[in-house]
Order: structure tokens, then sequence, then C-alpha cells
């Protein structure tokens, strides 16, 4: 891995509406590369459009988070 726990952080900082632009382009680089965190983002983002959350999460996408 990459440095994944501080490209992590920033998903974090996505999610929460706090990333600044540049923070932004990096984790955009990041996850074209790292399948790891690639799969992070695409549970996060499954779960935000769900109406129930975890409805949608199975095991393994609660184990990445």
């Amino acid at each position: 891995m990459k440095n994944c726990e501080f490209y992590k952080k920033l998903l974090e900082d996505l999610i929460s509406g706090e990333i600044n632009n540049r923070d932004n382009d990096l984790l955009i680089t990041h996850l074209k590369d790292c399948k790891d965190c690639s799969a992070l983002f695409k549970t996060h983002e499954k779960m935000g459009k769900s109406v129930l959350p975890y409805q949608e999460a199975n095991a393994d996408d609660l184990h990445r988070m």
C-alpha cells in the first residue's frame, strides 16, 4: 500500500465535505492506482446512496471500513 492511511484520512475529509482541491486531486490520483482504497471509496459511495446505509453493505464492505 502506498501510505494508504494518509489517503483514508483524505477520504474521510471528502465524505465530510472538508477536503480542499489539492487534497481532492491527490485522493483521485491515488484511487486510480490503489485497489484497496478504491474499494473503500466504492463502499462509502454505495452506503451513501442507500436509504438505510448499512443495508447494501456486505460483510466485506464493512470490514474495509
